[in-house]
C-alpha cells in the first residue's frame, strides 16, 4: 500500500509541474507553427542550407560554422541516404518543450548501384529561448 501511495505521489507531482510550466503549442495556430519551422529546418537540412537553417530556428551555437552543419549534413546523406518524402506525424508536449515527430522516406545506393528505400523517425526538441521558438536538439530514431 505504501509503494502505491508514493507512486501516486510521484504521479501528481509529474501532473501538476507539467501544468505550472505551460503549454507552449497551446492552440491549433501555434502548432501549425511549430510544424512549419520543423518542416523548414528538415528542408535545410536536406537542401544542405545552413542560412535556412539558421533562419527556421536552428541553434548556430550548437555548430560552430557552415561548414561544420554541411558536413554533418553530408555524413547523415552518407549514412542514411537522400531524404525523398517527409511527413510530419505529431505534436508531443512534455514540461519546457515541444517534441515534433516526422516520418522520412530516404533512398541510398548500395555498392553494387542498386536503390534501397527506407524510413526513418526523426524527432525535433524545440524550447524558449528569449522568447522565441529554438531547435535545441533532433535524433534520428
Amino acid at each position: 500500500m505504501k509503494k502505491i501511495n508514493i507512486a501516486v505521489s510521484v504521479l501528481l507531482m509529474v501532473i501538476f509541474a507539467g501544468c505550472r510550466q505551460g503549454k507552449m503549442a497551446d492552440s491549433p495556430d501555434t502548432e501549425l507553427v511549430f510544424r512549419e519551422q520543423g518542416n523548414e529546418i528538415i528542408q535545410a537540412i536536406a537542401s544542405k542550407d545552413f542560412k535556412r537553417y539558421q533562419r527556421s530556428g536552428g541553434d548556430a551555437s550548437g555548430i560552430a560554422a557552415g561548414e561544420d552543419f554541411l558536413s554533418s549534413c553530408q555524413d547523415m546523406e552518407s549514412r542514411m541516404g537522400r531524404m525523398e518524402k517527409v511527413e510530419f506525424l505529431t505534436l508531443l508536449e512534455t514540461p519546457g518543450v515541444v517534441n515534433l515527430v516526422f516520418r522520412i522516406g530516404f533512398c541510398r545506393k548500395t555498392s553494387d548501384g542498386k536503390s534501397v528505400k527506407h524510413q526513418q523517425l526523426f524527432q525535433l526538441v524545440f524550447g524558449k529561448v528569449d522568447g522565441k521558438s529554438q531547435l535545441l536538439g533532433m535524433r534520428i530514431m
